[in-house]
């Protein structure tokens, strides 16, 4: 009996304290779920919009010469054995099952302004790879003019592996002189729930103006007017 002074007795745990150990954990699970396959606002060079919180976001890309200038990468496709500059080195990388890829640039047309490119349309010229346009169309996004242009593979391939692409071109706030495009490539399975966040993302676009008081240059056909869109 004297070595029952020496049993550690270790009482049974509150219901009360189990319940609120158990609800904090649900929580935790809950609010960690939400994160993971919610939405995070990106910001750049006068353009914003969202992508899924999985989504890596690139920006650390040296400025180019040529007409066309790369922002960002988004996606799931990894940076690779490359230096964090490196976009050169990058671009080797193909994806992979249940990758995409996302190149925001701001880009010239060469001569033209948005307007009359999309009366000319030079990029829906046939191509010689098998890849073809399947459908392009006009709306707008926050106000200004915007395309966006499907393609098929039918069979055919790319360097990176795709399955799909799709490409769009938006007016900045103040100017039709350049573009915004984003230009996604992906790999399945998953190619809803791809173009479902691209869909999103598009959707959520915002091209706050830096001059409210400046006149804004816009178009006409074959983009719907303000107020139809």
């Amino acid at each position: 009996m004297a070595d029952d002074a020496w049993v550690l007795r270790i009482p049974k745990p509150r219901r009360r304290v189990m319940s609120v150990a158990v609800g904090i954990v649900v929580v935790l699970l809950l609010a960690t779920t939400a994160l993971l396959n919610g939405t995070k606002r990106v910001q750049l060079n006068g353009i914003s919009f969202d992508v899924p919180f999985a989504w890596t976001v690139h920006t650390d890309i040296p400025p180019t010469t040529g007409p066309g200038n790369a922002v960002a990468l988004i996606g799931t496709l990894p940076w690779g054995p490359c230096d964090p500059y490196d976009i050169n080195c990058h671009y080797r990388e193909r994806l992979s099952s249940g990758q995409i890829e996302v190149e925001v640039s701001v880009n010239s047309l060469l001569g033209r302004d948005m307007c009359s490119f999309a009366l000319d349309r030079p990029d829906l010229a046939p191509r010689t790879d098998g890849i073809r346009v399947t459908e392009t169309h006009y709306f707008r996004a926050d106000r200004r003019p915007a395309i966006v242009t499907l393609f098929s593979f039918d069979g055919a391939t790319d360097y990176y592996g795709s399955d799909g692409w799709r490409t769009w071109m938006f007016a900045p706030a103040n100017s039709v002189d350049q573009v915004y495009e984003i230009s996604a490539k992906w790999r399945g399975p998953g190619d809803d729930d791809f173009i479902a966040a691209l869909d999103r993302l598009v959707s959520s676009i915002r091209l706050p103006t830096t001059n409210p008081n400046s006149p804004v240059p816009d178009c006409g056909d074959p983009f719907p007017s303000v107020g139809a869109a």
